[in-house]
């Protein structure tokens, strides 16, 4: 009767132990894949930011939204690209304001000129910061 009772007291605490494990490698899993889904959101939006500014063509509003909401969820690994997304976004506005005067004017302003430079190395350093996450 003991070992049958303790047979079962061990089946029953195995059992809670498997399933608390499995529950933590679950979490784990999907953690890692929510934050997959979530650089490769970022970055799909930088590569458009980048198009953009390659081509010389205004940053579409979507993608301006896109940051921001971004910008909003960043937490725990992401905080350490938050700030890189922050001034992503401050130079955005600069950088349109220039591309404006350049469809106004024939010739490519200077601020057009500071703010594309200014962009591209905040998004430099944000793909640095992303490939050390990785």
């Amino acid at each position: 009767m003991d070992n049958l009772l303790s047979g079962i007291i061990g089946a029953i605490l195995g059992t809670i132990v498997s399933s608390i494990v499995s529950y933590y490698i679950f979490h784990r899993q999907v953690r890692i894949e929510s934050n997959r889904i979530f650089l490769h959101n970022i970055i799909e939006v930088l590569q458009h930011i980048y198009v953009s500014e390659l081509t010389g063509k205004k940053i579409s509003d979507e993608d301006i939204n896109f940051l921001a909401s971004f910008k909003i969820v960043a937490f725990g690994d992401f905080n350490i690209i938050s700030n890189e997304l922050d001034a992503i976004y401050m130079a955005i506005p600069q950088y349109n304001k220039g591309v404006k005067e350049t469809l106004e004017k024939t010739e490519t302003s200077h601020l057009e000129v500071s703010a594309k430079e200014e962009l591209t190395k905040q998004i430099r350093n944000l793909m640095l910061k992303i490939r050390k996450l990785t």
